[in-house]
Formats: C-alpha cells, structure tokens, sequence
C-alpha cells in the first residue's frame, strides 16, 4: 500500500517514496524523541501517526525496540506494545531476545557490584522492572502471530523461553513486592498464551506434551524464585485461623490480597497445563509447597502430606527459602493432627528432622512474627510427638540449645506440655509419659532450678550491670513461673517437686542464692553499678521469689 501524503508530509517526504526511506525516516524520529531535549516529534505524536491509517505496516522491531524499550515516556510504551501486536512477529521475537540478554546483563553487573548495590538509583531499578514487563508482553504478543515452518511448537519456544528463564533468574533478587506480583502475572498470561497458540497449531499428542513440559519449566521457575517475594501473609493467615484466641489484631501485611491472587493464577496455570500438584508419587518441587499452603487438599490427611512434603520443607526452611509457605503448611498439618487424632503420634522420621531445623528459625529469624509463628509449630510438633521423644527434645530445648533465646522460651514449652500431661484423662496415659514422673524432677531439675551456669552466684563480686546483660535475668523469670505454677497444679506430686527434699535442693540451688545476690544489689542501688541499668529484671525476680514463698506457705497448712 502506498504511503499517505499526510505520512509523507509529517516526516518531511516528498513522492516517491519507498518502504525503507520512511521506516528510516522514522527510526530517526525515534532517536531523536529518546535523547534529544526538543525532539523534532515526541513519541505521543509519533504514536498517533503510526496509528493512523494503517501507517503501522512501517513499524521495525529490530530498530525500534532498542531505542524505545529504555524510555520511560507512556507513549513510547505504547509505541512497544503497538510493535508488539503490528510488527513482524519474527522480527518482534529475534528483537525481544537481544533486549532481555542485554537486560539479563544489566542485572548481572548490579549483581556483581554489590558494594554500591544500595546506591543504585531507584529510577534505574524502576526503568529495568518497566522493561521487563514490556519483554514479557512482546513475549506474548509475537507469540501468538507466529508462522510454523519447518520447526515444531515446542522448538520454536524453547530457546525463547530459555532466554527468558535465564533473565527471570538474575532479575528476580532485584524486584520490588509488587514488580514480582507483575512479573508473575504476566508470564502465567504469557504460558496461558503460548499454549493455546501450541494448541491451536499441534493436533500431535507428544508435541503438545513437550510444549507443556517446557512451559511448566517456565513455571517451575516462577514458583522457586519469585513466590517468596509476594507478601501474601500465607503463614500469618493459617496461624489466626489455626490460634483465633491467641490474635488480640490482625497482622497481615498491606496488600496481601493482590499475592494471594497472583499465586492462585500460578496454580491455574499448574491445571492448565495438566499438571497434578497433590500426586504424591511424582517427585516433589517448590511448587507441590506452594500448592499445599495455599490451596491445602481436603482430602489428604496430613501424615500423608507431610511424608511427602518433607524433603522440600527441610530445605526450605534451611535455607530461609518460602519460608512463610513451610509454615503456612506445618501449622496446618499439625494442627489437624493434633485436633483429630490427639492420642496419635506423628513417627519419628516425621517430626526429628524438623527439630533439627525449626528451634534456629524460632531463636533468631529477623522479623519477629515468624519467630512467634515458628514457636507455636514447635509447640504443635511436640504436641505431635511421641510421649519418650517429645521429652527429650523438651531437654535438648531447655538444656542444650546453641540458641540462648531457645533456652528461654523452651521453658514455656516445657510448662505446657507438662500441664497439658498433668491434666490428661487416664492414669495409663500418665504413667507412660515420662514428664509425670520422678525422671521429670530428676532430668529437668539440674536445668530449670539452678543458675546457668550453676556457679553463677558462688561469687560475692558479680555486678548487677554483668547480670542483666545476660539471658540470665529473663530465663530465671521464666523458670520460677514454671515452679510457681507447676506446685500449685501437681496436687498429686507426681513430679516430685513438692518433695521436702526437692524443696530443701531448690532451695540450696537456686532460691537462696538468687535472694542473697538481690538483696546486695538493691542494698548497693544502682550508683554503685551501673547507674544506666535499671532494675526491672531484679524486681520481676524479687516478686516471684514472694510468690514462691506464699505457694508454699499455702501447700504447708
């Protein structure tokens, strides 16, 4: 088709005129709008008259696309996408490859400068996620309009994908919140895209299954390096749904709705594609995690799920990777299990490996709601313990752990599951569970009823300023609650702590030097210390002692 007079007479033509003359007219305007301070035309102007009049028929992706993919201008985005659904879709594609390896490289190079990583100008991070995107749709665009000639759909693909995947990759650690919910939502539309088009053009059963398995590739990758950065509060949500009464207010991040939304269309891809994520005999992913939290089956009981999620929740949690996912699924299972089988216990290959990993995320995870929901699946897991290995892993907790956090809030955990046996409904259940028992005093009383370490107050000279800025102060609250508590509810002694001769061992132990070493520091006052310290820690001692006293004055009458 001949070009108009008004094309010709906007970029300064005259006839005749040929193809490769206005293409080249307009690549230069383009130039001239992406870097020049007057341009001779802006990209909006520049866009109108490519929309007018069919004028799009002189669009050149190979031209074009570097010079627009770079500019932040709205109408250059416009231009792209136009290039994307009017452009030679061949030339679209082979376009599309070249920007994303030099996409792909800039990443790279941020990645490498790690030092000056922080620096980097939010813009430039802004303008490589708005490239991204715009790949992403060129992807989808081009895709779609291809021509089949001697390769297959699935060979055609493949190196498209590849490329893609291998950018996806090195971009992913870089991308905001809501950049990463783009970037998701955009490539399951591009996956939803090729397929059908693979569908539309393959009628041959294996090409489609191939097509599907590179696309599910795509996916796959999705899952493991971008479902992390969605902040859809997974964790949080199982956790108020699983404890109602332990969320005085909900704590769910802003937006969460929208990551809940993009990780359900991650899982309608997974369908589309025919693929079962809740097939225990398949080998299991990032993605089967994914599956389990966020569209948990209802007719799987948990021993089952978590035989086969277990590989991939140890590392998960290992590696600090979907870690709101791991919780999200552990918080369920268990609290199934233990509200529909209480008497039951999870066997050990079960809930051993997880003990071994859980006690560090719930000691020193920097953001403290994971900390609290890592606690409570501790506490699930014990619940969910066999009567013999729960015990030990309670004096491991309590007595042993690396973590000196762990060794205060294990206390907690050890008064709960002591209370909680206390107050089981048989006498055979008691007899078996050795925290009701004489080993309990025996096993825990060198733990929990002296200082750490148990010289601690043999010396006159401590400071009061040395002691509280140990775990000390915090784990001894702790302990004396658990006493306090634990004489008042064990009416039948069966621990032994109300003994005359456990009191008299308290006593020498712990209580009577932890009274004379607070009395020296309040009779020093702060002045003599370290004036900057308060002594909070020592009043919150000092009135547990009393209370301590009044038990036992009440167990005496």
């Amino acid at each position: 088709m001949a070009p108009s007079s008004t094309l010709l007479s906007a970029l300064g033509l005259s006839e005749p005129c040929n193809d490769e003359e206005i293409t080249t007219t307009l690549v230069a305007l383009l130039t001239s709008a992406a870097h020049d301070t007057k341009p001779v035309k802006n990209f909006h102007e520049l866009y109108k008259l490519m929309t007018s009049e069919g004028e799009s028929t002189y669009l050149d992706p190979l031209d074009m696309l570097p010079i627009l993919l770079p500019c932040s201008d709205p109408a250059a985005a416009e231009i792209v996408s136009l290039i994307g659904e009017c452009g030679s879709a061949k030339e679209v594609v082979i376009a599309a490859q070249e920007a994303a390896e030099r996409l792909r490289r800039s990443f790279e190079l941020d990645g490498e400068d790690e030092e000056n990583q922080d620096a980097q100008p939010i813009d430039d991070y802004e303008n490589q996620s708005r490239q991204l995107f715009a790949l992403i749709n060129l992807y989808s665009s081009a895709i779609s309009r291809l021509k089949l000639r001697r390769k297959s759909p699935s060979e055609t693909i493949r190196p498209l994908l590849k490329e893609l995947e291998s950018l996806l990759s090195v971009s992913a650690p870089f991308l905001k919140v809501n950049h990463t919910r783009m970037t998701l939502s955009l490539c399951v539309e591009l996956v939803l895209v090729c397929h059908k088009w693979a569908m539309s053009v393959d009628s041959v059963a294996d090409g489609i299954k191939d097509t599907r398995a590179i696309l599910k590739s795509l996916v796959d990758l999705l899952a493991l390096s971008h479902v992390l950065n969605i902040q859809a509060s997974i964790a949080q949500r199982t956790f108020e749904e699983c404890f109602p009464r332990l969320v005085f207010r909900s704590s769910l991040l802003d937006g969460w709705k929208d990551g809940d939304e993009v990780v359900g269309k991650l899982l309608d891809s997974y369908q589309t594609l025919e693929v079962n994520l809740y097939d225990s005999k398949s080998q299991v992913s990032s993605s089967h995690l994914i599956a389990a939290a966020y569209r948990p089956p209802s007719d799987l009981s948990p021993l089952p799920l978590l035989t086969f999620l277990l590989p991939i929740l140890i590392s998960s949690i290992q590696t600090n990777t979907l870690l709101d996912e791991s919780l999200a699924v552990l918080l369920r299972s268990l609290h199934s299990w233990r509200s529909n089988t209480p008497t039951n216990s999870l066997p050990q290959e079960i809930t051993a490996p997880l003990m071994n990993v859980l006690p560090a995320i719930a000691s020193i995870h920097p953001d403290p709601q994971t900390r609290h929901q890592t606690f409570r699946t501790l506490f699930l897991l014990l619940a969910s313990s066999d009567d013999k290995l729960r015990f030990q892993h309670l004096v491991e907790l309590a007595g042993h752990s690396e973590f000196p956090q762990m060794r205060v809030a294990a206390i907690g955990l050890v008064k709960e599951n002591v209370l909680q046996a206390l107050g089981v409904a048989t006498i055979a259940e008691k007899s078996n569970d050795p925290l009701v028992g004489p080993l309990f005093m025996r096993t825990f009383g060198p733990i929990l009823f002296r200082p750490n370490p148990p010289q601690l107050f043999d010396d006159e000279t401590l400071e009061m300023g040395e002691f509280q800025e140990s775990p000390e102060p915090a784990r001894l609250v702790e302990c004396l609650s658990f006493y306090y508590v634990l004489m008042q509810r064990d009416t039948k002694n069966l621990t032994g702590i109300n003994d005359k001769d456990m009191f008299k061992t308290i006593d020498a132990n712990l209580l009577a030097p932890l009274r004379r070493n607070i009395s020296r520091w309040m009779d020093e006052g702060p002045s003599a210390t370290q004036g900057h310290l308060h002594i909070s820690s020592l009043v919150s001692l000092r009135i547990s002692l009393e209370r301590i006293d009044s038990a036992r004055e009440g167990l005496a009458k």
